[in-house]
Formats: structure tokens, C-alpha cells, sequence
């Protein structure tokens, strides 16, 4: 009896595990906010917050990362905060908004207050990024086409 209880209870340990494993985003998802992130630091801004939170031990979940939101249902990316992240003195510099294309449920990017000036891209980027919300782009002293957020 003592033995069926152990492996009554070490069954129940492996499924709360796997449970556990569906709590996250996807890896895809993980490596394009680590690949957002590498894009904003070896950019020529001064950095301001380094996303120390975003971390690549290839099992973090990146839906606990701080300025990440996502969905309570699906648990994909939705939202993501990189207003400060860069300096606003200093120089300019350019973001790749292809890296943003594998968050397929993104719907609110907050680019505000940053020295991002310009952008590279590639065309199926350019309609993925026009379904986002604008909002947050427009800022007393920022130029939503000028690329200036």
C-alpha cells in the first residue's frame, strides 16, 4: 500500500510539472524578446535599462518578465513596455522591427521615450506592425512620423 502511495503521489508531482511547462510563452517568443533585447543593447544608444529580467537560460518564462504582458488565455506575448530604455540625451539610433514579427498575438508595443530615430524592416513586417496600437507613440514632443519615440 505504501508503495502504490509513492507512486500515486510521484505521478501526481510529473503532472503538476507538465501542467507547469504550458504556463509559459513559446521558445519562439523567448528568443525574439532576447533578440529584442540584443538588437537594444548593442544599438549605439546609451542604455538606460539593460532588461536584466530577460534572461537566456533556455526555460525561463518569459510572460515573468518585467514590461512583458501576456494573454491569461493562450499565455503568448501581447504587450510589450520598452518606454526608457534608452537614454534620452545622446545619440540616436536605429531599431529592426522585423525582430518583432514571430509575436503573433502582439497588440500593444510601447516604444516611447527612447533615441530610436529610424527603423529597418522588412515588407512582412511592415503589415504585422500596422495592427498595433499607436497610442503610446504619440507624446508631447515626439514625432510619430519621424520615427522619433
Amino acid at each position: 500500500m505504501e508503495r502504490l502511495l509513492i507512486k500515486f503521489s510521484l505521478c501526481i508531482v510529473l503532472i503538476l510539472i507538465q501542467l507547469k511547462g504550458y504556463e509559459c510563452c513559446s521558445e519562439k517568443e523567448r528568443i525574439s524578446l532576447l533578440e529584442i533585447k540584443d538588437s537594444i543593447l548593442n544599438s549605439n544608444c546609451e542604455i538606460q535599462d539593460n532588461l536584466d529580467s530577460w534572461v537566456d537560460d533556455g526555460m525561463g518564462n518569459c510572460c515573468d518578465w518585467d514590461r512583458v504582458t501576456c494573454s491569461a488565455t493562450s499565455n503568448s506575448v501581447t504587450a510589450i513596455f520598452l518606454n526608457h530604455t534608452t537614454r534620452l540625451a545622446g545619440t540616436t539610433c536605429t531599431l529592426n522591427l522585423s525582430i518583432f514579427h514571430p509575436l503573433q498575438e502582439l497588440v500593444s508595443l510601447n516604444l516611447s521615450c527612447n533615441r530610436f530615430y529610424a527603423w529597418t524592416h522588412n515588407a512582412e513586417s511592415e503589415g504585422k506592425l500596422s495592427i498595433l496600437e499607436k497610442e503610446r507613440f504619440k507624446e508631447k514632443g515626439k514625432e510619430e512620423n519621424g520615427m522619433m519615440w
